[in-house]
């Protein structure tokens, strides 16, 4: 069923720092069909980066999404870290969910990261919600389906 969904990524637990002079600058993507939102970059995460925001990502009828961690890098920007298929039928019948995520690339688990996922009937007008202290900022604007 369209919707939306509410991605909050909290923290990976990732195997290796691919940073080649700093500690890696992670941040999420996550991709549904043709509609993508970010996160913000942890800077000097690394190998334990912790995220205060939240995205949000329309749905049409699509059954899965795909979550992926890359670095933001000067020498090799967006590079891929790992990434993860989020099934959204279990998160719209459940309403929402808080669990970990195995990361894999190249069919090997690269660590693996927290989100709290939320989902909507509504439609949200703006791509992404900032977190400060638990509280949005801004307005969502509801829409019909």
């Amino acid at each position: 069923m369209p919707g939306t969904f509410i991605f909050r990524p909290i923290e990976a637990e990732l195997h290796k720092d691919k940073g080649l002079v700093h500690r890696m600058d992670p941040y999420c993507r996550f991709k549904i069909g043709k509609n993508k939102s970010k996160s913000r970059v942890c800077k000097e995460g690394g190998i334990h980066p912790h995220w205060d925001d939240a995205v949000i990502v329309q749905r049409g009828s699509e059954h899965f999404g795909v979550l992926k961690i890359k670095d933001n890098n000067l020498l090799n920007p967006h590079r891929k870290v790992g990434m993860s298929t989020i099934d959204l039928q279990e998160i719209e019948r459940e309403g929402q969910v808080d669990k970990w995520y195995p990361l894999y690339s190249k069919g090997v688990e690269q660590g693996k990261v927290r989100l709290e996922i939320t989902y909507t009937e509504c439609k949200l007008a703006n791509q992404e919600v900032d977190l400060i202290d638990g509280k949005t900022r801004g307005e969502f604007k509801h829409h019909s389906v």
